[in-house]
């Protein structure tokens, strides 16, 4: 993944993710999350009892978007990705949890579940005063 794409997921911390509902229609949620850039994965924690935890458990395929923190009107910057998500075993993987833990440590107060995101696309774009620059990563490519 190109430094660009890494430098701008390692300074975001909230995402909205798209999920298909129990009807299939497309749905999504806002969370916070963080990037773990060894392993290329978007972190995230949500409730055992949200629809949606249940919903990816049978479909994990997402896709989402990233602004950042601090939004202007004379500039556009997002990211948009698509990925799979998977429910972060902290059993099995506790250095996931601890990591997602350690950058927001008032959700250790609050009940739920680390999901990791393992991205497949993203595609960053930033565009001001009309003149952009566009950055994309496919899984499959590199």
């Amino acid at each position: 993944m190109n430094k660009e794409i890494i430098d701008f997921l390692s300074k975001q911390y909230i995402c909205t993710l798209c999920y298909l509902d129990i009807n299939n229609e497309p749905s999504c949620f806002s969370c916070f999350f963080v990037y773990h850039a060894s392993c290329n994965y978007l972190l995230f924690k949500t409730s055992t009892k949200a629809e949606h935890s249940s919903l990816l458990r049978k479909n994990p395929k997402v896709s989402g978007t990233i602004h950042p923190n601090n939004l202007t009107k004379i500039s556009t910057q997002g990211l948009q990705f698509k990925g799979v998500a998977f429910l972060v075993d902290k059993d099995v993987d506790p250095a996931l949890s601890s990591f997602y833990h350690s950058k927001f440590p008032m959700a250790l107060a609050i009940n739920g579940e680390i999901w990791r995101i393992e991205l497949e696309e993203v595609k960053l774009t930033y565009k001001r005063l009309n003149i952009g620059q566009t950055y994309t990563w496919s899984k499959k490519q590199a």
